[in-house]
């Protein structure tokens, strides 16, 4: 199996374009012809839109291929790319136009700074729980640059909120709408988050990631403070039994604390990367009271 992004020029498949229509259609049918559309009228929306996807090198297109089928296929849509809306609303006019924008107007998602829309994930029913859907959701994972990937998922859809769940998304809010329940009989939606982990490393280079932007030195530090004669009866009870909280654990908090600092000082820079980081410790002791501070430092960086 073969999972990439959609180029028009270098994927030659046979009936690329019917095959691209069959699986959209099958992903969208019940919501198709539910209410607005005949089952001939959704046939041919999801055959327009695979003739424009197909058409042209679309980089929010992510296909599963073996040999000359297609497996499945995920989209979705950035604010660097066309959501679906963008897609049709080209295609029709008149009465026909007016229902297929409704359709996916209820359907569009108003993006977020730093976020990544998928729009839909189909997969053909021949090759369904072969693990074709988690790898096009892993595809899409490493491709996206955006912090979050995001989706809504209706909530009596279980197979599809497991799915995406092995891979990492949570339910961050549940939303009923009046207007889906009567288009597509669907009211109780799930919107569901994926954050991307940023690459925080030691060394200059990061493995299999190109630097495409180097944005600036970053820093940040955590003040922890330690009673010592607190820690010190705590170490005695430790000794008969008690549980005592180690030096090291402070400095352990310290540096976590330190290094999400840094992450966040990253993000307001619209970096997903830090590079060269190291974290440094010093010590001062005024009376019974040790307070450790922590410094991170690193270059933020955006990566490929």
């Amino acid at each position: 199996m073969i999972y990439e992004i959609f180029d028009a020029q270098k994927i030659t498949l046979n009936n690329f374009a019917d095959q691209l229509s069959e699986l959209i259609f099958n992903g969208f049918r019940t919501k198709f012809t539910t209410k607005l559309f005949s089952e001939a009228t959704a046939k041919n929306i999801s055959f327009v839109l695979a003739q424009v996807l197909s058409s042209e090198s679309s980089k929010n297109l992510i296909i599963a291929r073996q040999d000359d089928s297609l497996c499945g296929c995920l989209f979705f849509a950035n604010t660097d790319n066309r959501s679906l809306y963008d897609v049709i609303k080209q295609e029709y006019s008149g009465f026909m136009k007016f229902k297929v924008l409704l359709f996916f107007a209820i359907l569009e998602h108003k993006l977020a700074n730093n976020e990544t829309y998928i729009e839909f994930l189909v997969v053909s029913e021949r090759y369904r729980k072969k693990g074709v859907g988690t790898q096009l959701i892993k595809q899409c994972q490493n491709n996206v640059s955006t912090k979050s990937l995001t989706l809504y998922v209706a909530s009596n859809n279980m197979n599809a909120i497991n799915l995406y769940q092995r891979n990492g998304f949570r339910v961050q809010i549940t939303q009923n709408s009046l207007l889906t329940s009567k288009l597509i009989n669907n009211k109780k939606w799930h919107f569901m988050v994926w954050e991307k982990k940023m690459k925080i490393v030691t060394t200059e280079t990061i493995s299999e990631k190109n630097i495409i932007e180097t944005k600036k030195v970053i820093f940040s530090e955590q003040v922890i403070s330690v009673n010592i004669v607190k820690d010190a009866i705590s170490g005695i009870k430790g000794i008969f039994g008690g549980k005592s909280n180690s030096y090291s654990e402070e400095y352990a908090k310290g540096r976590q604390m330190a290094i999400d600092q840094l992450q966040k000082e990253a993000e307001k820079i619209e970096a997903n990367a830090i590079v060269g980081t190291s974290v440094h410790y010093n010590q001062f002791i005024n009376s019974d009271i040790m307070l450790i501070i922590v410094t991170a430092s690193g270059t933020a960086v955006s990566v490929q």
